[in-house]
């Protein structure tokens, strides 16, 4: 259909009959703009116009169409206009139905996507070690896809530690070395995906299933391997509904100055910042932004997000976790783990007071 071609023709029929573009408007009924954008090319008169169009000057809504008066050398294709007309929203009418179906697949692709990349994308790990004469307490080691958190702990041993070599054996049997410290006996580092200063990304599960610490003491050595348990995942296909309990409830945290008040009241360098006691260590890292107490028997750890409102508190005896549970503020949801929960309010109240005395 040739939309200026039929403008034309609506115009000569228009005056032939001896109208105005306001008589033609008036008997439709339409406004006068209307049609002189018909007349124009510059649009196409609607289904209803168009059967009035016809009544008033006597002819078919295919010579309309078609743009003149039909007779023996265009009456085929006259005939076929409506055919074509229909084969051609028909065709768009496809392509609009192709058009969606990659939209919806793209969307789809994508969705896949952020989910396999999100899936268990961050993972949290206790690191310990059960042996006779080493102990490990407090150790956690903190995994996303983008960046790596390790914390050894504290090492508790009769003979005081001189220096530690953090290494793992690779498929040969070869120890591949990590790091080593000898001024501090633990080991704190944060690694980054695609800088891989410490630990391979690629190959991180091979790593902490075959990691080793050699405990250097004055006249000693000896070499133990690490034992990693995993305390967190986001795994979940669907959020897990917890059990509400009454929130403890915190002060309002200007989360723009948390930075410069930790750095004020915690001694801190590029990573991390620190803070000792007789009864607690203090740490916060500035890679995953969590402020972790640890009490300095190495009974408690205390984990705590001030961006998400969140905290994980864990309790060990004899080296195993008798307790552990993760709670968010904000929801105020509870999920309890190990151990009972019930009086939980109280046992984390010492450590959100310290929470709040670092970044009130």
């Amino acid at each position: 259909m040739n939309q200026e071609k039929m403008g034309k023709f609506i115009a000569s029929l228009r005056k032939e009959k001896g109208i105005t573009q306001y008589d033609l408007a008036e008997m439709i009924p339409v406004s006068r703009e209307a049609v002189s954008k018909w007349e124009r090319g510059k649009r196409c008169p609607d289904p209803q116009s168009l059967i009035k169009l016809s009544e008033i000057f006597d002819i078919t809504i295919n010579e309309l169409l078609y743009g003149a008066r039909q007779t023996k050398n265009n009456s085929p294709e006259i005939k076929d206009i409506s055919i074509k007309l229909y084969e051609n929203v028909n065709k768009k009418t496809k392509l609009l139905k192709i058009f969606i179906f990659i939209i919806i697949s793209l969307i789809i692709l994508f969705l896949g996507y952020y989910f396999f990349t999100t899936y268990n994308s961050l993972r949290t790990y206790l690191i310990t070690y059960d042996g006779e004469n080493i102990d490990l307490n407090e150790g956690i080691l903190v995994i996303s896809n983008e960046e790596l958190y390790f914390n050894l702990g504290k090492i508790i041993s009769d003979l005081p530690a001189k220096s530690l070599d953090l290494f793992y054996k690779d498929k040969n049997g070869k120890n591949v070395w990590i790091m080593s410290t000898e001024e501090d006996p633990t080991i704190i580092f944060t690694d980054f995906n695609g800088y891989n200063r410490y630990i391979n990304f690629n190959n991180i599960d091979y790593i902490i299933n075959n990691l080793y610490l050699n405990v250097n003491f004055e006249e000693s050595s000896e070499t133990i391997k690490l034992k990693f348990t995993k305390n967190f995942s986001n795994n979940y296909l669907f959020p897990k509904k917890e059990k509400q309990y009454n929130s403890v409830k915190l002060e309002d945290i200007d989360y723009d100055a948390i930075i410069n008040k930790i750095n004020k009241k915690l001694t801190c360098n590029d990573d991390f910042c620190i803070m000792d006691d007789d009864k607690y260590e203090i740490v916060y890292m500035f890679s995953n932004n969590l402020l972790m107490i640890n009490t300095q028997d190495g009974n408690i750890s205390f984990v705590y997000d001030p961006f998400k409102k969140s905290y994980t508190y864990i309790k060990y005896s004899n080296n195993n976790i008798v307790k552990n549970y993760n709670y968010n503020i904000e929801e105020n949801k509870l999920e309890c783990k190990i151990g009972k929960c019930n009086n939980y309010e109280e046992e984390v109240k010492d450590f959100l007071e310290i929470v709040n005395s670092i970044i009130e």
